[in-house]
């Protein structure tokens, strides 16, 4: 499972797996279900959302519309790469390109 900062609010979708803290847990009772007794490892069974700096823990897939939203833990010590390109492009460069591939 991998660690994430929630940069800006996102929705998660039904299927994913959560690590949750008993404060996390505590809003999304209703929408999570326990994946084994005393695992701490969470599936949502309703979508459901996280706000602005929480800290989640998951082994989702995280799609491309979520990479300005979350930054992962490990890119702030080294970004993790594969096949020379980091995993997560838009967390590890600063600047947006534009027109022409030109930086603005």
């Amino acid at each position: 499972m991998k660690k994430f900062t929630v940069l800006e609010a996102i929705t998660v979708k039904p299927g994913n797996r959560f690590e949750l803290t008993p404060e996390q847990l505590a809003d999304r009772r209703y929408v999570v279900k326990e994946e084994s007794k005393g695992s701490g490892v969470y599936v949502v069974v309703h979508e459901t959302g996280f706000k602005a700096g929480e800290v989640i823990t998951t082994d989702m897939e995280v799609p491309k519309a979520l990479y300005g939203k979350l930054q992962p833990l490990e890119v702030a010590a080294e970004p993790a790469e594969e096949d020379g390109e980091a995993e997560y492009p838009e967390a590890a460069t600063s600047g947006r390109k534009g027109r022409k591939g030109k930086a603005s």
